[in-house]
């Protein structure tokens, strides 16, 4: 099924929206079902911070909790090669957070890039980037919304059930802004 997607896979994307993402307690018998666990399952979140193991991946969805997901299943770009789909898809993020979450963020991320081993311009760039989008979103209340990028790798279950090899979220925009700003 190149460029549809089928009614399984469909069903594994709307349960990653509803039922996973945002979920405070999910158990490990859950996620066993929307994740091939005999076969190290791993997501990749925006910010390339890797969960591999189903352990690790509990603990993603716990520190997504309260965001809610919204994807774009009508434009999924989906590919099928024998018993592996691929797909691909954009949707939003929102969360809600207080002036004081927002402002132990902004200070956890600019820890973070001083830390890093980048260059002394891509520090800069990337705290000018993260302090613009937290005044500009900040701005206008307590609801984040971001948009972001899915892909997946998609195989059959130890039931024989559509479940996620590999997810990994992005954030498409920063790639292109990047690119324009560097050449300037």
């Amino acid at each position: 099924l190149n460029n549809q997607l089928d009614s399984e896979v469909r069903s594994l994307l709307k349960s990653l929206e509803t039922e996973l993402v945002g979920q405070k307690n999910l158990s490990k018998e859950l996620l066993s079902e929307y994740f091939t666990v005999d076969n190290i399952p791993y997501i990749i979140s925006p910010d390339n911070k890797w969960s591999v193991g189903i352990d690790q991946i509990k603990d993603f969805f716990t520190e997504s909790n309260g965001t809610t997901l919204s994807l774009d299943l009508e434009h999924t770009i989906s590919s099928k090669h024998s018993e592996v789909t691929w797909v691909t898809l954009c949707g939003t993020l929102k969360k809600t957070l207080t002036e004081d979450e927002a402002y132990s963020q902004v200070l956890d991320e600019l820890e973070s890039l001083l830390q890093a081993n980048i260059s002394s311009k891509e520090k800069l760039f990337a705290i000018h980037r993260s302090i613009a989008y937290t005044l500009k979103e900040s701005a206008t209340g307590q609801d984040y919304t971001c948009p972001i990028r899915l892909t997946a790798v998609v195989l059959k279950n130890q039931i024989g059930k559509p479940a996620f090899q590999h997810i990994h979220f992005s954030f498409p925009f920063y790639w292109i802004l990047e690119g324009k700003l560097n050449s300037l």
